[in-house]
């Protein structure tokens, strides 16, 4: 009988009450931050962080999940009797864990062999859009779906998840060196907020919203061009520290315009935070599926 281990990465910003529900193992990513280093998920809370990034001078930094800590996971999971252990991680083109995670399943066979399947995913996205999966493959497998249902469903999930995102200052985007300094100086003087769309592990700016009253509108304009079967689907309302009314207003347009089953409200965690800064708002929904590969 399978018995099916779950762990992920802490970009995932899975909520904690999901974590303590179903059982699954974060691994959080340090983050040094105004000379500290604290662990994502078990160090600060997101709303500590945001708050910790708006005094900060300097540029935060994150380290990647090494191979020895999940060895350390994969040999834990063993001893328990686990005959599957299933590893989400962040996009990797955007950090070394994915990798990490590969070169510690095949240390972890040369040592302990091969009876307990390693599955190492690249979701090829960023917070909830692999984290929605990871909560969805702990309920399955706690009805007792098999492992290769639970893969199946998440590279489904993996291959339709989407994000429209914005942030409203450009002063860490700078900071991290994605924009240089006269664009940053020019685009704050003129009050832009950049909307990105995610896709295929990659991330556009596609829009300029110019001002906090075209937010709501041009986020809602560019959902509108990707999103598929609105009325099926939860819509993620992710944010960082953003006014209530204004997450409400954004909140009220989605079901508005697209008449979702439902808007889920779920803060940003540090990781993602750290490159867009405290003020960023994220709608995570499904769009087009994608042909992509995401076991290695």
């Amino acid at each position: 009988m399978e018995k099916i281990h779950i762990i992920a990465d802490s970009p995932c910003d899975v909520p904690r009450e999901s974590v303590e529900k179903y059982g699954i193992e974060i691994l959080g990513v340090e983050v040094t931050i105004g000379g500290r280093t604290l662990v994502e998920f078990h160090d600060v809370t997101p709303e500590d962080y945001w708050d910790l990034l708006e005094v900060t001078p300097d540029v935060p930094s994150t380290a990647q999940i090494t191979p020895a800590r999940f060895i350390e996971s994969f040999l834990r999971a063993k001893e328990s009797g686990c005959t599957h252990t299933m590893v989400f991680t962040i996009n990797a083109k955007a950090s070394g864990t994915h990798n990490a995670g590969l070169v510690a399943r095949n240390l972890f066979y040369e040592e302990y062999g091969t009876d307990m399947h390693i599955e190492v995913f690249d979701t090829q996205g960023y917070s909830m859009m692999y984290g929605r999966a990871v909560e969805r493959a702990a309920e399955m497998r706690d009805i007792g779906k098999s492992f290769d249902e639970i893969a199946e469903m998440c590279e489904q999930e993996f291959s339709r998840a989407q994000t429209v995102l914005l942030v409203y200052s450009l002063k860490h985007l700078k900071k991290s060196g994605r924009i240089n300094g006269a664009a940053a100086f020019v685009g704050e003087a003129l009050g832009l907020r950049p909307v990105m769309h995610i896709n295929n592990a990659e991330i556009n700016i596609v829009h300029k919203a110019r001002g906090d009253k075209n937010v709501g509108p041009s986020m809602i304009a560019e959902l509108g061009k990707h999103i598929k079967n609105a009325r099926e689907q939860t819509v993620l309302l992710l944010h960082g520290k953003v006014p209530a009314a204004e997450l409400d207003n954004i909140e009220r347009q989605i079901y508005d315009n697209f008449s979702p089953a439902a808007v889920r409200r779920l803060p940003l965690g540090p990781c993602i935070t750290t490159n867009t800064g405290p003020n960023t708002i994220a709608i995570i929904f499904d769009g087009e599926r994608r042909r992509a590969v995401f076991r290695s």
